[in-house]
């Protein structure tokens, strides 16, 4: 019998990490909130248009708590993972806003 008949196949389904298949790819950023009070980090909401190969490009909504001493800009593009089957989650490389 293989796993995908078996209680440890199903909770191996249910609780696999979606971006496990996840291909390389890049977003450019076409609008960046701005840093909220004085602190060294801060929420940033990102709206970008994330790409990869064999996927169609789709623009999403990114969320992350960033340094305000590197706050991405608009027209950016950083690397980013997407997964085929989910391609409205986007990862993105958050150390290029760093370089």
């Amino acid at each position: 019998m293989t796993d995908s008949g078996t209680e440890a196949g199903w909770l191996k389904r249910f609780f696999s990490d979606p971006m496990a298949d996840a291909v390389k790819g890049s977003a450019k950023i076409l609008s960046v909130s701005e840093p909220v009070g004085r602190a060294p980090y801060s929420k940033c909401v990102l709206e970008v248009i994330a790409e990869a190969p064999e996927i169609e490009p789709r623009t999403v909504t990114f969320e992350a708590v960033l340094r305000v001493k590197h706050w991405p800009r608009v027209g950016m593009v950083v690397p980013a993972r997407i997964p085929p089957g989910r391609p409205d989650l986007v990862a993105l490389d958050l150390d290029a806003f760093t370089r």
